[in-house]
């Protein structure tokens, strides 16, 4: 006899997708928390790549967090994601908001030159 759909794909039928969902959660929460202070030190420093920087986490955020209701808290088969493709897009995502970062860095350091 078949196995359920649901214990087919789930390797830890137990709290495995339950906390997996949470640290998500958790996750998106501290990004979401980074991105507005990275868009309020852009504003305030006047610093065109911090406040990049904070926009690059926001799409991040929203996007992460529409991936995220899409796929359903448990869907009867754990916690995926249909395309890699997603998580590689916003892998990107957080190294150029990294990159950017380093630059204001090094420009505040007089390393490279301003930019207004």
């Amino acid at each position: 006899m078949d196995k359920p759909l649901s214990q087919k794909f789930l390797r830890d039928p137990g709290l495995q997708p339950e906390r997996t969902y949470l640290s998500w959660e958790r996750t998106l929460f501290v990004i979401a928390l980074d991105s507005a202070f990275f868009v309020r030190s852009g504003l305030v420093k006047n610093s065109p790549l911090i406040l990049g920087a904070g926009l690059i986490l926001i799409v991040f955020t929203v996007a992460m967090a529409i991936v995220r209701r899409r796929t359903g808290k448990y869907n009867n088969i754990g916690l995926k994601v249909k395309s890699n493709q997603i998580l590689n897009i916003l892998s990107i995502a957080v190294i150029m908001a990294a990159g950017l970062l380093i630059a204001d860095l090094l420009c505040s350091l007089g390393i490279l030159l301003r930019v207004k």
